[in-house]
């Protein structure tokens, strides 16, 4: 199984931290990067280019869909979000799912599958 690289891109550290923790129980999945922020996420992905991103849509700065110019189009996109509002918008993108907050370990994993 190749293990995959990912970062995370929320600006609430607790929704990271629970993320992370959800995560550390998928040993395919590396987190090799945080980011609170579109600054953040910006500067991270100029030196990391991730197999998948979590991504959070509203953002200090800024929201998720700010940063798909900067993402390469070899990295898995999966939005989330606390608001089904974005659901037709994420459609649009080449994102590989979304998931509403608060995400659930079943629905993460199902998430998962779909990259694997």
């Amino acid at each position: 199984m190749k293990i995959k690289k990912a970062i995370i891109v929320d600006d609430e550290p607790f929704v990271r931290d629970d993320l992370r923790h959800m995560l550390s129980k998928h040993p395919e999945i590396d987190i090799v990067g945080e980011a609170g922020s579109v600054k953040e996420a910006e500067q991270l992905l100029k030196k990391i280019s991730p197999d998948v991103i979590f991504l959070d849509i509203q953002l200090r700065g800024g929201s998720g869909f700010d940063l798909i110019p900067s993402i390469s189009p070899t990295s898995n996109i999966i939005f989330f979000s606390a608001y089904d509002e974005y659901k037709d918008k994420v459609s649009q993108t080449q994102a590989v799912d979304y998931l509403l907050k608060p995400v659930t370990a079943s629905r993460l994993a199902a998430s998962l599958n779909k990259l694997l």
